[in-house]
């Protein structure tokens, strides 16, 4: 019974999760050979939240052993979009009888206001033909009231979130990996001759 009820409790907690992150990606792709990066148009006007934006992915992506180039294999393109979102409070009564005859039930949903949400969009193309490879999107729920500083780091989050899986491990990357290891073998042997 213990076990139910942790599970449950598990599933009511995830449920409320305030942040929720959605990535989609070209399985066919393999991402290794995106080494090199650059951002469409960094110049143009950006905010100053933008702006550490941006350098939160040049961070992140810097980190991951990928580099900014002028001419580069990837171009990252980001959206920053801040919204309400309406929460409610919903009641519900059921009422039944046994054996026969009885039965019922009443629903409603009370407006409790709104809550400032973020959406952050990041999106790899192939610099080349321009096609979308990989997006990641985070809707993460904001507090009111935040500081410069604690803007800075909760924007520096949420980049990290929506990049946390990239670049990707795909199965086209793993098995290229797999043909470079052999080859690696070959010649180390060829090297002890």
């Amino acid at each position: 019974m213990k076990s139910i009820s942790f599970f449950i409790f598990l599933f009511i907690l995830a449920s409320c999760s305030s942040s929720k992150v959605f990535v989609d990606y070209d399985e066919s792709i393999d991402f290794t050979k995106y080494s090199t990066f650059n951002f469409y148009q960094p110049d143009s006007g950006l905010s100053e939240e933008d702006d550490i934006v941006l350098d939160a992915i040049e961070e992140d992506l810097t980190s991951k052993g990928l580099k900014s180039t002028v001419i580069a294999k990837s171009s990252i393109n980001f959206y920053v979009e801040y919204y309400k979102q309406l929460s409610s409070t919903s009641v519900g009564v059921g009422l039944g009888v046994y054996g026969g005859a009885g039965g019922g039930a009443i629903g409603t949903e009370a407006p409790q206001g709104s809550k400032p949400v973020i959406a952050l969009t990041v999106e790899v193309a192939d610099a080349l033909t321009n096609e979308l490879v990989w997006q990641g999107v985070v809707e993460r729920r904001m507090k009111t009231g935040f500081t410069e500083e604690q803007m800075e780091e909760f924007l520096r989050e949420t980049v990290i979130m929506a990049l946390e899986n990239y670049p990707p491990k795909t199965e086209v990357a793993q098995d290229a990996q797999k043909e470079e290891e052999p080859n690696k073998e070959e010649d180390s042997s060829e090297d002890e001759d």
